[in-house]
């Protein structure tokens, strides 16, 4: 008999394969792995091979770009056959199911922790391994939004009133339910199941709470109180949650998960035999919390932002207790831990609009805007000041951090489960250090670097001679740091690649390392090298006993994961594809669905989001006759072209300026193509605007009005909008011209910010002490990322190592990663403005002339001056 789950997912596969609707072929197919995952067949090689048949006709429909036609009845039979092997499958003896142990995780500083498998002590049981997870709190939200001064540049004297708005709520769910299933002498099964489930919903002076199951019919109970405190004897504090950090949530886990409170029970059969007790947990949070503000003066809304945070968790865990009579024999468990938070601007269920389709043009105009040319100093410029401010950057940042994603995917058995805390070491130290090779410990052993087809080794082979990939720890191959006391193993300086690959797979490793050569690959190899490498290092482990291989080969599965996760769009391409879902079959074929389900659901994820084609904006809104620009109050139109530089900023991927500045392929850069467009678009509409008007009053009132946006700008933290207008009322069409003092003063003051000596010093301060969210200058982050990858060499100097020229020089690696994890870590803000579509209607899409035509114009409105003969 086939589980409702199964059967379901087999029925939907079916009629859209019937239906021919190749683009949702994949997810459907997807459905049918994850509800196998968890089935007692998977160790069946006949259902093994059936599903990987039909997974490989689906993933014929993977690739976004294939046009191959579906054969419907050769599908069909695919599906059928598996059905057919899932009903006899049960018949059929199970293979020796082995006990397999895992981690996933998606690691941000400081968060958290990781399960991994060592022995705590006899019996560990789900109780104990949930109270091990470090459930974070969440604290009251309390948004910056942008600070009025009181003053409205369009109107003098007047009432100023603010108005504050908060909505608070949380829910919380748990669930527990046990099952007990004896099998009889006769094979006859009897099974006894219990449940009880309790909800929690607290909005900002209510709170409810429903309980049900457990032998007691369903309870409700609600307390109103404008103090937000609860005077019933319950299991929950009685003390505001919004105004402390939430600590309910760990005593709320261990009441509800305490074994004198969960429901138990006895077997009630007389009948000796054998017999299985399944404990499952499902505990999920939300927390959402929203705060709006409004300004006024003179009842005018001068100001209105808005912005809410969500904090949530699920967690999922099941225990399976085997019995001989009444003596536990065997336990094993699983499931995942996931916690997230988000925070958006405007209101909950605002959708933002996708961004504009990108125009490839010049990323060079874009960089040259600014005199960004190389002094005879710019190597200890860079040294001394710029990476210090990345540095500086990072951590000012994780001073606000509002926003992370972690997940714990996890296995325990009776040899025990422990917890393990992430490694990070000072990365300003690192870098100070890397540039030095005087004091450095070569490794002791040496491997030439080879590319090589990799292929996947068999078990015979486990005793022949490894190569790098295939070793538990490849210290001895590495290049480190040479301290008196113990050496460190985020101190990497270099080493054979195979060597680096394998060190970000190894228990020993750091999370810091493990995040710069994730970030920093693809300047050594590519995505599609690397997973050939990680996959083949896996199945070697894997095929292992031991547990240091079996450790290795979870570690290696994770970075698997992390590299599948943070593809960019033009790396997915059939190749790529292939070898993940090669890999996705191996796995299934050793019994490990769970893996396979994970790994092909990310893959399936990142084509999906890589297929999404931007639709240009559609303006909703149009201009009332005769409105314009000036009609507007400054501070809103900085929010809206903030929001609009906000969509292609977040598009941008890391990669991306990486390979930008090693090799200035646009083609490979299409989202930062995107984003310097409308920066070169937003320069020359302002220019445009400001010189079109025929009146020299009008003109002055657009450069006023601008030198006011830009101040806005500034306030707000978008430098690349802010940098933009400024980079137009300075170019030489508009500065030539005769402006009124206190615009020309104004603007000289903004123009400070962009001084060049110092390495743009001034501007890097203000970026440090700037609050998120914010929009940097992408340019001087290029034109960093470039002086990086010329002033440094890609591998080590040969007579600093005895003459090997094989070793990546990882100190060039740890600087490109300062720069990049700062971009990283101000991608996770968004802005708390809502679209108005009849301001953006006011840019008119940055139609603009041309630097001649602004010429032309300038030179009609000041002609230039003849030199007498």
């Amino acid at each position: 008999m086939i589980d409702r789950d199964t059967e379901t997912s087999l029925r939907y596969l079916r009629e859209v394969i019937r239906s021919g609707k190749t683009e949702i072929i994949p997810s459907s197919a997807q459905a049918v792995l994850n509800s196998l995952a968890n089935s007692k067949c998977c160790r069946d090689p006949g259902l093994q091979d059936a599903l990987i048949n039909l997974l490989k006709f689906v993933d014929h429909h993977v690739d976004v770009q294939s046009t191959s036609k579906l054969d419907q009845p050769e599908g069909m039979r695919l599906v059928d056959e598996l059905q057919k092997e899932l009903l006899s499958s049960r018949s059929r003896p199970q293979p020796e199911e082995s006990i397999s142990s895992y981690e996933v995780e998606e690691p941000d500083e400081g968060i958290g922790s990781t399960v991994s498998n060592a022995s705590t002590g006899p019996d560990p049981g789900l109780d104990e391994l949930l109270t091990q997870l470090n459930l974070r709190q969440v604290a009251k939200f309390e948004p910056k939004f942008p600070e009025m001064n009181g003053e409205s540049e369009e109107e003098d004297g007047g009432v100023l009133t603010e108005e504050r708005k908060e909505e608070r709520a949380e829910k919380h769910g748990q669930k527990t339910c046990e099952e007990e299933v004896e099998t009889l002498p006769d094979g006859t099964e009897v099974r006894r199941k219990k449940t009880r489930t309790v909800n929690m919903s607290q909005s900002s002076r209510q709170v409810t709470i429903s309980t049900r199951g457990g032998g007691v019919p369903c309870v409700s109970r609600r307390f109103i109180d404008g103090n937000h405190s609860m005077n019933d004897d319950t299991d929950f504090e009685t003390t505001d949650f919004f105004t402390s950090p939430l600590s309910r949530m760990k005593r709320d886990r261990a009441n509800f998960l305490n074994p004198e409170q969960s429901i138990g029970f006895e077997s009630t059969s007389s009948e000796p035999g054998q017999s299985q007790k399944t404990k499952t947990v499902e505990a999920t949070s939300e927390v959402t919390q929203s705060v709006a503000q409004k300004t006024q003066k003179n009842g005018r809304v001068l100001a209105e932002n808005a912005a809410h945070k969500i904090d949530t968790t699920e967690l999922n865990a099941r225990q399976i207790d085997t019995f001989k009579g009444k003596q536990l024999t065997d336990r094993k468990g699983d499931g995942t831990y996931e916690e997230a938070t988000i925070f958006r601007g405007g209101l909950p269920g605002i959708e933002r609009t996708p961004a504009d389709s990108p125009v490839k043009k010049h990323v060079v105009e874009y960089i040259q805007t600014f005199d960004t040319k190389k002094d005879p100093n710019a190597d200890e410029f860079l040294r001394g000041t710029t990476l210090a401010t990345y540095v500086r950057l990072n951590d000012s940042l994780r001073l606000h951090e509002e926003q992370f994603r972690k997940k714990l995917t996890f296995e325990f058995s009776s040899s025990g489960i422990s917890t393990t805390q992430s490694d990070f070491s000072n990365l300003a130290e690192l870098l100070q250090s890397c540039a030095d090779l005087s004091r450095i410990r070569l490794p002791k052993k040496f491997q030439d670097y080879e590319q090589k087809a990799i292929t996947y080794p068999e078990r015979k082979y486990i005793g022949a001679p490894k190569s790098v990939l295939e070793c538990l720890d490849v210290t001895d191959y590495l290049v480190l740091k040479d301290r008196e006391a113990a050496i460190r193993p985020s101190e990497i300086r270099g080493g054979p690649i195979d060597a680096l690959i394998v060190f970000a797979t190894q228990a020993s490793g750091s999370l810091l390392y493990q995040e710069a050569f994730l970030s920093t690959y693809r300047t050594f190899a590519s995505s599609h090298d690397l997973l050939q490498k990680l996959t083949h290092r896996y199945v070697y482990m894997a095929l292992s006993s031991e547990p240091a291989s079996q450790k290795a080969a979870r570690l290696t599965f994770s970075v698997i994961v992390r590299v599948v996760d943070e593809l960019c769009t033009v790396e997915i391409n059939k190749e790529l594809v292939a070898i993940v879902t090669n890999f996705v079959y191996r796995l299934i074929r050793d019994g490990n669905f769970q893996l396979a389900r994970l790994l092909r659901t990310r893959l399936i994820e990142r084509i999906e989001s890589s297929a999404v084609v931007r639709q240009p904006t559609v303006y909703m809104d149009r201009l009332k006759k005769g409105e314009t620009l000036l009609d507007f109050r400054s501070a809103t139109i900085a929010q809206q072209l903030t929001l609009l530089d906000q969509r292609l900023f977040q598009a941008i991927e890391p990669a991306e300026l990486l390979w930008w500045a090693e090799a200035q392929d646009e083609k490979r850069c299409p989202n930062l193509v995107a984003f310097t467009e409308q920066f070169n678009k937003m320069s020359y509409w302002v220019r445009t605007v400001v010189l079109t008007p025929k009146e020299h009053k009008e003109r002055e009132r657009y450069m006023n009005k601008f030198v006011k946006i830009m101040k806005q700008l500034r306030r707000l933290g978008n430098f690349n909008a802010y940098l933009a207008i400024l980079s137009a009322l300075d170019s030489g069409p508009v500065r030539r011209l005769e402006w009124g003092k206190m615009a020309t003063e104004q603007l000289k003051e903004h123009a400070v910010i962009m001084d060049s000596s110092g390495s743009f010093k001034i501007y890097r301060t203000a970026l440090v002490e700037t609050a998120p969210p914010c929009i940097p200058y992408v340019g001087l982050v290029l034109q960093d990322l470039t002086f990086v990858h010329v002033g440094n060499v890609n591998y080590l100097h040969a007579e600093a190592v005895k003459g090997r020229t094989d070793l990546l020089n990882f100190g060039k690696r740890w600087q490109q990663f300062a720069i990049l994890d700062s971009i990283r870590k101000l991608k996770r803000w968004n802005y708390s403005f809502t679209r108005d579509d009849r301001i953006i209607a006011a840019f008119k899409c940055f139609t603009s002339l041309t630097e001649d035509e602004t010429w032309e114009l300038s030179e009609m409105i000041k002609p230039r001056q003849r030199r007498n003969p």
